[in-house]
């Protein structure tokens, strides 16, 4: 019996001196799994973290992509506008000066028509031109002058006011308020 409980003493004992490998080899296999758990948290998060930049990365580009269709849209569309903007201009620059050009012609008209307006009948002598005959019967020779007199024989003298021929039969017009001095 005696040995019996030796045995079991020593039996004991090395159960004791057993448990404490297996203990010691449970802890070694628990703190490897706890270095391994956060190898892999840190890899996980890294990993979000990538794809994190990587999402804001595409975000920026495709932002960036955004804002310059926008510019291109919106200068695009100034161009447009400026282009409508300069032909509505142009229609009313034409429009403008259809009206003044009419208008002109209708006073011709009125002068050329009213048998009070000449004041003279000019026959046109050798190397005779407008500024003659303006500085003759209106006292001045610069263009106002002339030009009323070509205006109103226009009829006579042709496209051309620089060439009048000797014989040609002119009519002095009578000068209008704005060229009386």
């Amino acid at each position: 019996m005696a040995e019996e409980k030796k045995k079991s003493f020593f039996d004991r004992i090395g159960n004791l001196f057993s448990n404490k490998e297996e203990l010691a080899k449970t802890a070694e296999a628990k703190r490897k799994a706890a270095e391994l758990a956060e190898q892999q948290q840190k890899a996980i998060k890294a990993a979000a973290d990538k794809q994190a930049a990587d999402k804001m990365a595409k975000a920026r580009q495709e932002a960036a992509e955004l804002a310059v269709k926008q510019q291109e849209s919106i200068q695009a569309e100034v161009t447009k506008k400026a282009e409508e903007a300069k032909a509505a201009a142009a229609a009313k620059v034409d429009e403008v000066v259809q009206a003044a050009k009419q208008e002109a012609e209708e006073v011709v008209e009125k002068v050329a028509f009213s048998p009070a307006a000449v004041v003279a009948t000019h026959t046109v002598g050798a190397n005779e031109t407008l500024s003659h005959i303006a500085l003759r019967y209106y006292g001045h020779a610069t263009p106002p002058y002339y030009k009323l007199i070509y205006e109103f024989n226009k009829d006579v003298i042709g496209e051309n006011m620089n060439v009048i021929r000797a014989g040609q039969v002119l009519q002095i017009p009578q000068l209008p308020q704005e060229l009386v001095k």
